[in-house]
């Protein structure tokens, strides 16, 4: 075998600041809505999407897609626990690069929005 396998730990703290800039500024220009449906753990911070406790327990949150040349909302899609577990995973083999700049804080909006893309579709689409 030519190869090692790994597995990293990443903080919860790092995977709620890649939301924020995700939502802030990373997504917008493919995402029109981001919208809690339902928690365990109700938010309690301002904006809501930054209340770490919300991702400790299952959760549901809509996000709508612009459709482009298309009237209407859009293409609704849910981000849940799962979903953040499936969208580190797909980083990790693909985009380490990406991975990394999540756990040293060194990324951008770019790096936000290449998380939230692999989170939501379970690959890079948009960019």
């Amino acid at each position: 075998m030519s190869a090692f396998t790994t597995t990293v730990s990443i903080p919860l703290d790092k995977v709620v600041s890649q939301i924020i800039t995700a939502v802030e500024g990373g997504i917008t220009y493919w995402a029109s809505t981001f919208h809690h449906v339902s928690s365990e753990h109700e938010p309690k911070e301002r904006p809501w999407y930054a209340d770490q406790t919300l991702y400790e327990g299952a959760f549901d949150i809509k996000v709508l897609i612009h459709e482009e040349h298309k009237a209407g909302e859009g293409i609704e899609y849910h981000l849940t626990r799962e979903k953040l577990q499936s969208g580190l995973d797909f980083l990790a083999k693909n985009r380490p690069a990406r991975l990394k700049e999540v756990l040293d804080e060194s990324g951008d909006a770019d790096t936000a929005d290449e998380f939230m893309q692999a989170c939501l579709f379970g690959e890079l689409i948009y960019g």
